[in-house]
């Protein structure tokens, strides 16, 4: 692992202009600070590398990133869109290391101030994008979040373009906008450290408050914990659970190098790994000395294999949540689920006006139940349906080219079976691309979609 320095939690308000990106899942409205918007605009030749075709360093950066957020909106589901605030600096090393990025949501509220009623979440403090989840709504017009407020900032140090000095030998490394997790050398995969700061944002990380020495009291920064904060538990320790110690206590754990995960879902993710665990429990990162946006915020790096929620960078990249997925649906986002989608055609040679079958099949490959899925297909130019299309669980309604399958709830294990009878005008070659989506945290996004193609 890389002695680089990742996380830094921003709670600061900046100034910015914005831009919008829409995702199929869930939207993500990203709002640019000037600074941002420079490095976005940045016309320094680059070569195209790993799939990102941009020619220039400030069209690389938006490729890549954009990226990421098309992954965070096909992993997650929301009704109220999502902001996100980004701005770039020139950060220098300190004595950990050098800082690649920060993130940190800018608002919070408790379940009593959300209006829920289940009494265990009154005193529990929720960032603003999830609280929004769960209530379905902005909040903004309930008076609970300011109007257009901004979720999420991400500041990103554009000084690692540079290239920073790991070793004395003056070998250095830089940001890769590569989008296909191959970073040469020891360059640091820019849309995994975008996906690693987007989490921080959507509730991977604790509340705890720092000094003015930026040392932690065991006290939380707001007085009560946040969610995240009640997943986490000292081994061999009564209470063990972090949010029920006494300040002393709680002070002394955060550096014990004994906390844990303790959550259904991240116990569960727990059988995908071989180190960095207590039982079926995953450590986290607390190490003897306080590391300031590093320590109790992140995973372990004993974690085997490695985790995208490491505080430090690894030397592989994947682009894939792994345990941060199981973290943030422990904390709310929703089941952690799996849907895999198919599409096959029964009869290849399609003729001119001849009647052939799509079948289509959802199923839920994953832990829990998965509510709300939904199955999307365009028709492709000169096909229609000749009959409403059948599903074995749900209905199938259609406007214009678009047919929408509302499936429900599939349950783990189950598989829907979804049939449309079509005729095209054309032969040759016809692409039927379909999609599946639910109110689920993604445990893979790389089978949500299907495609089959005519012969």
């Amino acid at each position: 692992m890389n002695d680089i320095f990742i996380k830094s939690t921003i709670f600061s308000l900046l100034l910015s202009s914005s831009m919008g990106i829409a995702q199929a899942d869930m939207t993500i409205n990203v709002k640019n600070a000037p600074s941002a918007d420079e490095a976005f605009n940045d016309a320094t030749p680059a070569t195209p590398v790993g799939g990102n075709p941009g020619t220039t360093l400030g069209e690389q950066r938006q490729l890549a990133f954009n990226y990421a957020m098309d992954i965070i909106s096909q992993s997650l589901n929301s009704v109220a869109p999502i902001k996100v605030r980004l701005k770039t600096l020139d950060i220098p090393s300190n004595e950990f290391g050098t800082i690649l990025a920060g993130a940190g949501p800018l608002f919070f509220l408790n379940g009593q101030e959300a209006g829920w009623t289940d009494g265990v979440s009154a005193k529990i403090l929720y960032p603003s994008a999830l609280a929004k989840k769960i209530s379905k709504s902005s909040l903004s017009e309930e008076g609970l979040l300011p109007p257009n407020n901004v979720d999420i900032v991400i500041v990103f140090n554009t000084a690692v373009d540079d290239g920073i000095v790991y070793d004395e030998a003056g070998s250095t490394w830089s940001w890769y906008y590569g989008l296909d997790a191959q970073p040469q050398g020891y360059d640091v995969d820019f849309v995994e450290t975008v996906l690693h700061e987007m989490l921080h944002g959507l509730g991977f990380l604790d509340g705890m408050y720092y000094t003015n020495k930026e040392a932690p009291d065991g006290s939380y920064y707001f007085g009560d914990p946040l969610i995240y904060d009640t997943f986490l538990h000292q081994a061999s320790t009564t209470p063990s659970a972090l949010s029920a110690m006494n300040q002393n206590k709680r002070l002394k754990a955060l550096t014990s190098e004994q906390l844990y995960w303790d959550g259904t879902v991240g116990n569960f993710y727990s059988q995908k790994l071989t180190d960095g665990l207590n039982g079926n429990n995953v450590k986290m990162f607390a190490p003897t000395t306080f590391q300031p946006g590093s320590s109790i915020s992140h995973s372990d790096e004993t974690v085997f294999p490695d985790d995208l929620m490491e505080a430090y960078s690894n030397e592989t990249a994947s682009h894939n949540l792994r345990f941060g997925a199981a973290v943030l649906s422990d904390i709310g986002w929703g089941n952690y689920s799996d849907l895999k989608i198919t599409a096959e055609l029964p009869q290849k040679n399609v003729m001119p006006n001849i009647s052939y079958t799509l079948a289509m099949t959802v199923s839920n490959i994953g832990m829990q139940a998965a509510p709300d899925s939904v199955l999307t297909y365009t028709l492709p130019t000169n096909t229609e349906l000749m009959v409403p299309a059948d599903t074995s669980q749900g209905k199938c309604t259609t406007a214009g080219k678009q047919l929408k399958c509302e499936l429900g709830t599939i349950t783990a294990g189950r598989t829907v079976n979804i049939n449309a009878r079509l005729i095209s005008s054309t032969s040759g070659k016809l692409t039927h691309a379909v999609k599946a989506s639910a109110d689920i945290v993604e445990a893979d996004i790389t089978n949500n979609k299907a495609s089959v193609t005519s012969n």
